[in-house]
């Protein structure tokens, strides 16, 4: 996956670096290297990122609802938010 397409990923959710590293579970350093095309995300990020990519499509309002959770520190329940809006329609 393209650092290009994982920053429009996270932009599409309206999420910051540091938001989004909360929710994925992945440090801001990390996101940043992804970012740059400077290391690739493992398999499992990467079908992370296209169920994001997929709950984003499913409902555009996802990305202010998940960082809502993070703001009242709840990542876990910003990534249910997610995942829940990619597999329902």
């Amino acid at each position: 996956m393209k650092g290009t397409e994982i920053i429009a990923i996270r932009k599409s959710l309206l999420m910051t670096q540091a938001i989004f590293s909360q929710v994925i579970g992945a440090t801001p350093v990390t996101i940043s290297k992804w970012e740059k095309s400077r290391s690739q995300p493992s398999a499992y990020f990467e079908s992370l990122l296209l169920t994001f990519k997929t709950a984003q499509r499913n409902n555009m309002d996802v990305g202010i609802r998940a960082v809502q959770e993070v703001v009242q520190g709840n990542p876990i329940k910003a990534l249910y938010v997610i995942l829940k809006a990619a597999f329902t329609k």
